[in-house]
C-alpha cells in the first residue's frame, strides 16, 4: 500500500507489504492454533505481491516486453518464477499469522491505550487510501475486483500494525528479546568468511609518463589504462602461476600480498575482505572464498585476472573496527532479520490449499491505485 505515515509505525520489512488477517467467519487457507487468513485474503496478498515484484521489473527496464500471464513461467536458476513469487508470498503470509497469534498470547492487545492507537492507525491508513483514489466509493470499487471492501482493508490494515507492535514489544530498544553483542557475534561466525588474496591482472595495465607516474584520464578522473599484448598475458600467467607455487609451499602470504598484489583493496583492507553469500563480487572468486576452509589456498580467473585467494579465520569483534565497517554496514539489521527468522521457524502454520499455476494465473495484476 502507500507509504503513507501510518505505515512508519510497522516495523520496517524487507519487501513493501500488505498484511493478511483472520477473517469472519470465513474458511482458512492456512491456520495456526485458531489464526488464519481466508481465500480472498490470501489471493489479494498474492496479487500484491505480484504487481510489486512486477512493477520493480518494470522500473529497471527488465520485463522487456507487453505482460501476459506468461511472464511467471519465465524459468530462473532457483526454478520457475510463479513459484518463487508463490513460496516467498506464503512464507510472509504463514509469518502474519503467526504474529497474529503472538500478539495475542503476549497480551499486547490489552496494554494501555493499545486498542485506541490501532483504531487511529488503522484510520488514518485508510483515509490516506481514500485520498489517493479520490473517493471512499472508488475504493471500494477498486476492491471489489476482490471480493473486498474497506471494512476487510481496515481488518488487514489492522494485523500489519499488530505486527509491527509484536516485533517492537519483542525486538525494540526495550523489548522483550532485542538485538544483543551476542546475537551479532553469532550471526557474524555463521554468515561471514574472511580471505586476502593476490590479483595478477592479466588484462590491461597503466599507462605510464616519462617518470613512470601513473597517468589520469582527463575525461574519467580514472587512471589510463592500455590491453597487454599477448606476450605481456603470458608473462602474467606464469607470474601468477609462480605466486600460487609460492603460495602453495607455505612462503608468507603476507609477503606475497606486498611483492605481487595488484589490487588497491588490499592495501587499504588489511584484515582483508569480509563476505557473505550475497557479496557483489566477481563468481569465481565469491564462490572460491565461501568453500575454502581457513588456511586453504585456491586460484581462480576473474574478469580483473587471476587471483591467489587464502581464506583466513574470522577474528571476534571484526565488524567493530572502522577500518572494516564498508564490510558490515547491514550486519545489524541482517541479524536482527535472521534472529526474526529464527523466531517464527519455531512455529508451523498449516496450509489447507495448494496453489497450482492456473489458480496463481486468476490472481491478476492489481490497479496501482491500490499499491
Amino acid at each position: 500500500m502507500k507509504k503513507t505515515a501510518c505505515l512508519l509505525l510497522v516495523i520496517c520489512l524487507l519487501l513493501p507489504v500488505f498484511s493478511a488477517c483472520s477473517g469472519k467467519n470465513e474458511p482458512f487457507v492456512m491456520s495456526f492454533e485458531g489464526y488464519g487468513i481466508t481465500e480472498k485474503q490470501y489471493n489479494y496478498w498474492l496479487s500484491y505481491y505480484k504487481t510489486t515484484f512486477y512493477s520493480a521489473l518494470e522500473d529497471y527496464a527488465q520485463t522487456g516486453e507487453e505482460y501476459t500471464e506468461q511472464f511467471w513461467l519465465t524459468e530462473t536458476e532457483d526454478g520457475v518464477l510463479w513459484d518463487l513469487t508463490r513460496v516467498k508470498a506464503e512464507d510472509y503470509m504463514k509469518k502474519l499469522v503467526i504474529s497474529l497469534y503472538l500478539f495475542d498470547h503476549y497480551g499486547l492487545g490489552s496494554i494501555d491505550g493499545a486498542k485506541e492507537q490501532i483504531k487511529i492507525s488503522v484510520d488514518e491508513c485508510i483515509a490516506d487510501d481514500i485520498a489517493a483514489i479520490g473517493a471512499r466509493s472508488r475504493l471500494n470499487e477498486a476492491l471489489s475486483a476482490y471480493k473486498m471492501n474497506v471494512s476487510d482493508l481496515k481488518d488487514m490494515y489492522e494485523i500489519e500494525i499488530k505486527r509491527g507492535m509484536l516485533e517492537e514489544y519483542l525486538y525494540g530498544s526495550e523489548g522483550k528479546t532485542p538485538l544483543t553483542d551476542e546475537d551479532k557475534e553469532a550471526y557474524y561466525n555463521e554468515t561471514y568468511c574472511r580471505v586476502k588474496h593476490v590479483l595478477i591482472n592479466t588484462v590491461d595495465k597503466y599507462v605510464l609518463d616519462d617518470d613512470g607516474e601513473r597517468i589520469i584520464d582527463p575525461s574519467t578522473g580514472y587512471y589510463k589504462t592500455e590491453k597487454l599484448t599477448d606476450a605481456e598475458k603470458d608473462q602474467k600467467k606464469a607470474l601468477a602461476s609462480d605466486v600460487l607455487q609460492k603460495a602453495e609451499n607455505g612462503e608468507d602470504f603476507e609477503e606475497l600480498i606486498k611483492q605481487y598484489n595488484e589490487d588497491e583493496g588490499m592495501t587499504y583492507y588489511t584484515d582483508g575482505y569480509f563476505l557473505t553469500e550475497s557479496s557483489a563480487y566477481e563468481k569465481a572468486f565469491l564462490d572460491a572464498a565461501l568453500e575454502l576452509q581457513a588456511g586453504q589456498i585456491k586460484s581462480v580467473e576473474s574478469a580483473y585476472g587471476i587471483h591467489i585467494i587464502k581464506k583466513y579465520a574470522l577474528e571476534k569483534g571484526a565488524y567493530l573496527k572502522d577500518i572494516n565497517k564498508n564490510f558490515f554496514s547491514e550486519l545489524e539489521k541482517d541479524a536482527l532479520a535472521d534472529k526474526k527468522e529464527k523466531m517464527f521457524s519455531q512455529y508451523s502454520v498449516e496450509m489447507l490449499r495448494t496453489l497450482d499455476q492456473g489458480a496463481f494465473s486468476q490472481c491478476p495484476l492489481m490497479d496501482k491505485s491500490l499499491i
